[in-house]
């Protein structure tokens, strides 16, 4: 999701006139922040290139004691995306605290063979009646998405569906942290 984010801003506001852009994903919070210092340290990129990092908003306040303890520093410190992760983010927006647009939006465009509202009134149900038995998983958003993702799979959608629709969301709802993260790229990126 990070990605398509990313990619969506940069396209928007045409960010890549007349330069090279690379956007990728390399792995976890703690991976993404060793290999960007890991590239600046050892020389790997010219002495012209920005490295910005995007992580996760969920992971924000674990990030500065894990520099200090691994003695990372950056020019530019890590931003963070609008969601805390896709999976939490659901479990907020379809279980906690529905947010019917985005409901509306996936089950008129997404989940057409069974509805989001079957799915999820039975995946709160089974919560309930403890058919998941991992705490950490029902509450992290993990076993919704799972079930979530098994839906897709019987319908013969994917995941970069449910990305591209959640994606098109935060822009069409004018979310202020994405209107963060746009100001962030327009300022590295003299756009």
């Amino acid at each position: 999701m990070a990605k398509k984010i990313i990619d969506k801003i940069l396209r928007e506001k045409r960010l890549l006139s007349n330069k090279r852009v690379l956007v990728i994903s390399v792995g976890g919070w703690t991976q993404v922040l060793r290999f960007a210092f890991d590239t600046i340290r050892s020389n790997l990129a010219l002495s012209t290139t920005k490295i910005l990092i995007v992580l996760d908003r969920d992971i924000k306040n674990q990030v500065s004691s894990f520099m200090r303890k691994e003695k990372i520093g950056f020019t530019n410190p890590p931003h963070y995306l609008p969601v805390k992760s896709l999976e939490k983010f659901l479990l907020e927006k379809l279980i906690k605290n529905v947010d019917t647009a985005l409901f509306r939006e996936l089950n008129d465009y997404l989940f057409q063979q069974k509805s989001l509202d079957v799915i999820t009134k039975k995946y709160a149900i089974d919560v309930k009646n403890s058919v998941y038995t991992d705490l950490d998983k029902i509450s992290n958003g993990k076993t919704l998405y799972g079930v979530l993702k098994n839906e897709l799979e019987q319908i013969r959608k994917t995941e970069s569906d449910l990305v591209n629709i959640i994606v098109d969301f935060l822009f069409s709802s004018n979310n202020p942290e994405i209107n963060e993260l746009t100001t962030f790229f327009e300022e590295m990126l003299g756009g």
